[in-house]
C-alpha cells in the first residue's frame, strides 16, 4: 500500500478537484443529478458555462463567484458573472488555462468513478494507522529457494509461491506446513506463532532444496510497580510493625513476583496480588522501603523510594495544667511524627476521647474551654502505628 504516489496525484489536481466540488455542491442543492448534465437542449454558449467540459475553468480559492442559470426544461448550470474575471469561451483570448479538469461530460460511471476514488483514499489513510502481522514471501526456482533464509517476528507469515505442482513442497522435519506435493499445490503460506530457528525443505529435492526461517520473539516491556502503603515520611514507634502494599501491572504478561526491600535487605515477597508484606519488630532508625516487580518474561523493574523512620519511644509526661483566658490546657511530651489520643473522664471509670493528633515535635499543648461546674480528668495515649 502506497500513499505517497496518491498523495501526489492529490496535490497536483487539488485545484481543479476543488472548483469539481463546489460546482456539484451547487448542482445537488438545486435538485439536479451529475447525469443530467447533458449535451441536450443546450446551445454552445450554455455548453460551455457547465461545471466540466473544454472550458471549464476552476474557480479560485475564495468565496464561490458564481451565478446561476437555467438550461432547457429544468435543467440548471453554473455561469460566471460578468464582474468575476472570468471571460465566456466566445471572448477568451490567447492560450488556455493549464489546469483544466479532464474532457468529460460527467456521466454516471464518471461520478461513481470519482466517488470510489475518494473512498478508496480515506480507506488507504485509515488502514495505514494500523499495525498488521507482516508477510514475506519465499520465490522456488528451480531446485531451490529465495532467499534462502528469512528473519521474521512471531505472528508473521511467510509465503512460497513458485512451487511446481506434484513437484514441490515446503514442510519442517515435524510440521508438514502445507501438505505433501500434490497437483494443486503451487503456493503455500504458514504463520509462526512461536519464536525459534525453523529449517524447511522440499520432501522431493531434500537435503539440497531447503531453507530457514528466523522468528524473533515480541520485544517484552518490564512490569511497573509502586508502594502504596505507608506513605513517605510515617513514623513508627519501636518495635515497629509495618505492612507494606503494593501494586504491580505488566502490559504484555504477567507479574509473577514482588520483592520488598528495607534499605538493601530483602524482608519479604509476595507472587499473588494484592502484593503485601508484614515487617515485624523493626528496630530504631531510618529504612528506605522498595519494591521490585518480575514478570513472565523475566524482566523487573523498582518503585520509588519510600523512606519512613521508626524511633524509640519517649515516656509520656503531662505538665500542671492552667486555666488562662478561659482555656483549659495543658502540654504532654511526645514522639515527632507519632499519633496520640487525649480522653477525659468525669469518674475515673468510663473515657471517652476527645481528639487525636500526630505530634510535630517533642511537646505537644491540648487546650479546651474551661467549665467551672464540671469535674473532669485527663489522660494522653499513644496511637499504634499506621
Amino acid at each position: 500500500m502506497t500513499i505517497k504516489p496518491i498523495m501526489k496525484v492529490l496535490n497536483e489536481t487539488e485545484y481543479e478537484v476543488g472548483g469539481l466540488r463546489q460546482c456539484l455542491k451547487k448542482e445537488m442543492m438545486n435538485g439536479s443529478k451529475p447525469d443530467a448534465l447533458s449535451d441536450r437542449g443546450r446551445t454552445p454558449e450554455r455548453r460551455d458555462t457547465r461545471c466540466v467540459g473544454p472550458s471549464f475553468v476552476p474557480p479560485r480559492p475564495g468565496p464561490l463567484p458564481w451565478g446561476e442559470g437555467h438550461g432547457a426544461g429544468n435543467q440548471r448550470y453554473l455561469r460566471p458573472r460578468v464582474s468575476d474575471g472570468f471571460p465566456s469561451r466566445r471572448t477568451r483570448r490567447g492560450n488556455p488555462p493549464s489546469h483544466r479538469f479532464p474532457n468529460t461530460t460527467l456521466n454516471q460511471p464518471t461520478w461513481n468513478g470519482l466517488l470510489v476514488l475518494l473512498f478508496a483514499i480515506a480507506m488507504q489513510f485509515d488502514l495505514g494507522g494500523r499495525a498488521f502481522a507482516a508477510s514475506t514471501n519465499v520465490v522456488a526456482s528451480g531446485l531451490s529457494f529465495s532467499p534462502r533464509s528469512v528473519t521474521i517476528n512471531v505472528g508473521d507469515s511467510v509465503t512460497w509461491t513458485g512451487l511446481e505442482p506434484g513437484f514441490h513442497n515446503v514442510q519442517t522435519a515435524t510440521d508438514p506446513f502445507c501438505g505433501a506435493p500434490s497437483t494443486t499445490l503451487s503456493t503455500c503460506t504458514h504463520t509462526f506463532n512461536q519464536s525459534g530457528t525453523f529449517n524447511y525443505f522440499c520432501v522431493t529435492h531434500q537435503p539440497g532444496m531447503s531453507g530457514t526461517v528466523i522468528v524473533q520473539a515480541a520485544a517484552n516491556a518490564p512490569p511497573s510497580v509502586t508502594i502504596t502503603n505507608p506513605v513517605s515520611g510515617a513514623v513508627f514507634v519501636e518495635p515497629a510493625t509495618v505492612t507494606i502494599q503494593a501494586n504491580a501491572s505488566d502490559t504484555d504478561g504477567s507479574v509473577t513476583n514482588v520483592q520488598f526491600f528495607a534499605n538493601t535487605t530483602l524482608i519479604g515477597a509476595d507472587s499473588a496480588a494484592p502484593y503485601s508484606i508484614v515487617a515485624n519488630n523493626l528496630a530504631a532508625g531510618s529504612y528506605a522501603l522498595k519494591a521490585v516487580a518480575v514478570d513472565n518474561g523475566g524482566l523487573s523493574s523498582t518503585s520509588a523510594v519510600v523512606n519512613i523512620s521508626v524511633v524509640a519511644p519517649v515516656s509520656i509526661t503531662l505538665s500542671p495544667p492552667l486555666i488562662t483566658n478561659g482555656l483549659f490546657q495543658f502540654n504532654y511530651t511526645a514522639n515527632a511524627g507519632a499519633r496520640y489520643v487525649i480522653e477525659n473522664s468525669s469518674n475515673l471509670a468510663s473515657w471517652t476521647a476527645v481528639t487525636t493528633n500526630t505530634a510535630s515535635g517533642s511537646s505537644e499543648k491540648f487546650e479546651e474551654a474551661f467549665d467551672a461546674g464540671l469535674l473532669r480528668f485527663y489522660r494522653v495515649g499513644r496511637l499504634p502505628s499506621p
